[in-house]
């Protein structure tokens, strides 16, 4: 695949791993007949990425966050289980934290001349298409992995270890573009707030100030089968925090 988005330079020590997905359509939401749907998944549509991203290949880190908070004395608050595991994903995390840690690593990113000024990139959260796609690939499976039901060498789940565990630990769940952790371990934020489908991306651009319930996904490792289906919705108020949600971030 021709990179369409070019990144210059040496990557930052605290920098995720950037996979590019492409813009075009995919399979979006659950279709009717499928049992364990919720009703804010269906209709079933085809959606479009209008351009290409970069996604990271898995949750920040307490290590990366740590950097941030260091870096510009962001108020912390206990971190849930397994805080001080560095590879572990960050947890308890608002959603006005998460553009936080986007803003200044933007900013790190800019110094070290990671982007190319004329791209005008930036980091962000991703919105629901963009997390879906990255998560489902283009054909509608029901899993990162595949339509097979989910098992214990997949994923953390259904509260087997009771804690997040770090990141890159079940690489046969892997996404089709090549994400890790995008079912179960912790809930991630999105950009969005809530929508009734069909989705269509540039409806949903959302002011930053806006206090509504954004949308969480992936599940979490207390999360049920049907809750880490690629499809499933959830959501919280952004200024709250919650030791099963952490997040990830994009490029645009």
């Amino acid at each position: 695949m021709n990179t369409q988005i070019i990144l210059s330079g040496t990557s930052l020590k605290h920098e995720p791993e950037w996979i590019e997905v492409p813009a075009g359509n995919f399979i979006m939401g659950s279709n009717e007949a499928d049992r364990e749907a919720f009703h804010d998944e269906m209709p079933q549509h085809i959606a479009t990425i209008n351009a290409p991203y970069l996604i990271a290949s898995t949750p920040i880190t307490n290590a990366q966050y740590k950097v941030f908070v260091q870096d510009t004395g962001h108020p912390t608050l206990k971190h849930g289980n397994n805080e001080d595991v560095c590879d572990c994903p960050v947890t308890y995390i608002s959603w006005y934290d998460a553009l936080a840690f986007c803003k200044w690593l933007t900013q790190e990113m800019q110094k070290a001349k990671r982007f190319q000024n004329e791209n005008n990139l930036y980091v962000t959260l991703p919105n629901e298409a963009q997390w879906e796609r990255a998560a489902r690939g283009t054909n509608g499976q029901r899993f990162t992995w595949g339509n097979n039901a989910p098992n214990v060498f997949l994923l953390n789940y259904n509260r087997r270890d009771g804690s997040p565990t770090p990141v890159g630990s079940y690489p046969s769940g892997i996404s089709p573009v090549g994400c890790l952790d995008m079912a179960g371990n912790v809930w991630e934020w999105t950009l969005d707030t809530e929508r009734k489908y069909p989705y269509i991306e540039t409806e949903n651009q959302e002011s930053l100030g806006i206090q509504q319930r954004r949308i969480l996904r992936g599940g979490s490792y207390e999360s049920s089968e049907r809750s880490v289906r690629c499809a499933v919705r959830s959501w919280n108020y952004p200024e709250e925090r919650d030791e099963t949600v952490g997040f990830r971030v994009v490029i645009i």
